[in-house]
């Protein structure tokens, strides 16, 4: 836990902190070779039992909008920036020089329930977040609830995790069509919205027509010009915010198979808001 304090984490550190917390001489190969995968399964256990206490111990336990479902999944991505040396094996971004950098994404799923993490992966930052969609699908189980953010927004991924019982909640992309259950008409979202203020109703998701309820609350203004000024923002040059993207910054639109009968609007909106509790960790 000391360690993690530090700004540079290496095995000489960590050595020489054992040694002086424990008065004795280790040396850096020595500790490399105690790091067995019974090691590496007992720290994660410890991270997530100081996890745990801080978590409860801060009133963080679970709401009761969770309580239909054993597990709630929430799935995020973390980057480190690793020696230029480990580019091959974690391939990062380039500079202006076309100098390649190691970089590691480590993706993590945890339990909101139990309040420990799940599983981890690495790999390099090439692998983004819509490619590790489909991760959830090997740990999630019949009645599980999958919570992630927009990277990973995937069709087939939610179809497979409808599929095996499981529910999800996402924001919408909001380039994804919605069409109507009864005709099969597209419906005309932006339109909708700027007539009703708000939505909550079953529609066919994309291409793949899953069947999902779409949920629409419309954001304080300020909030609306916050999302909006950060879309135009935006670091790739190659994609500008039409006036239709926009104008739906100002709702808050979610997609999602858990039914009217177990959450209302309100409260997917405020699920949905339970995801930064992985962000925080």
């Amino acid at each position: 836990m000391l360690l993690v304090s530090q700004s540079v984490v290496s095995f000489r550190r960590w050595a020489t902190l054992v040694g002086v917390l424990g008065q004795l001489c280790l040396s850096k190969q020595a500790l490399w070779e105690r790091i067995t995968p019974r090691a590496v399964a007992f720290l994660q256990a410890v991270l997530a039992h100081v996890l745990h206490r801080r978590l409860v111990g801060a009133g963080a336990a679970p709401p009761a909008a969770l309580a239909p479902f054993p597990r709630v999944l929430l799935q995020d991505s973390t980057t480190l920036k690793l020696s230029p040396k480990l580019a091959s094996a974690f391939p990062g971004s380039r500079n202006q020089c076309g100098a390649a950098h190691g970089q590691l994404k480590i993706q993590s799923l945890y339990d909101l329930q139990a309040q420990r993490f799940v599983s981890f992966s690495l790999s390099g930052f090439n692998r983004n977040d819509q490619a590790a969609a489909p991760d959830v699908l090997a740990v999630a189980h019949a009645g599980d609830l999958v919570l992630r953010d927009l990277g990973y927004f995937v069709l087939a991924t939610f179809q497979q995790i409808a599929q095996a019982g499981a529910f999800f909640l996402s924001r919408l992309r909001l380039d994804t069509s919605l069409r109507d259950v009864r005709t099969g008409a597209e419906l005309d979202l932006l339109g909708t919205l700027q007539r009703q203020g708000r939505l909550d109703r079953e529609v066919l998701l994309g291409e793949a027509q899953l069947r999902v309820r779409v949920v629409a609350v419309k954001l304080p203004e300020a909030a609306a010009a916050e999302r909006r000024r950060k879309a135009k923002q935006n670091r790739d040059q190659r994609w500008r915010p039409s006036a239709r993207h926009l104008a739906l910054l100002g709702w808050a639109i979610f997609v999602t198979n858990v039914s009217r009968e177990i959450w209302s609007a309100q409260t997917v909106m405020q699920v949905y808001g339970l995801r930064w509790r992985l962000e925080t960790i």
